[in-house]
């Protein structure tokens, strides 16, 4: 019997520290120079963002009885989301920056406003992502209307096992 598992571990993209650390060190080099103090207080913070580098990572994993995700640090626990609550799942291109803010765990706050323009309120948590780097992910419509968006680099692995569980029912095919 064929195994309907998935399994990816991402880590942030070592550009995003690279480059931001370079400048920071440059920078501080520059005009702290005889300041003691503050030269230490660059170097921790310095320590402090390249060991929460070397941690942070995302855990998916999907099977038949659902899919599973832990984000670390964002996310202390894993979480587990059950086929049976969800509508529909997808593959699709995303854009990180235009629809959640960027890269990590991040949600995107809807406004609701009513008849004559005026803003109700704020509606937050309503659609969630989980993403590391890239632009495509696996999009997670539930039945009570909620959205997830979990991050891929192996969109193709991934496209293959929601067939075959499309393909024995486990879930259902929505498209974009």
């Amino acid at each position: 019997m064929e195994e309907l598992c998935f399994y990816e571990r991402q880590r942030l993209s070592p550009w995003l520290l690279i480059l931001p650390l370079l400048l920071l060190l440059g920078i501080s080099i520059m005009t702290l120079q005889g300041n003691v103090f503050a030269m230490l207080g660059v170097l921790g913070t310095v320590l402090f963002t390249v060991l929460l580098y070397f941690f942070m990572n995302m855990h998916t994993f999907i099977d038949e009885n659902g899919l599973t995700i832990k984000m670390f640090p964002a996310i202390w626990k894993r979480k587990h989301f059950a086929w049976d609550e969800i509508a529909g799942a997808y593959v699709r291109q995303y854009k990180p920056i235009m629809e959640y803010g960027g890269w990590g765990y991040r949600t995107n706050t809807v406004k609701v406003k009513s008849a004559n323009n005026k803003l109700l309120r704020f509606s937050f948590q309503k659609d969630v992502a989980y993403n590391m780097r890239g632009d495509i992910g696996l999009q997670l419509v539930f039945k009570d209307g909620r959205k997830i968006l979990i991050g891929t680099q192996k969109p193709e692995e991934l496209d293959e096992l929601l067939d075959k569980l499309i393909t024995k029912g486990i879930i259902h095919p929505l498209e974009e």
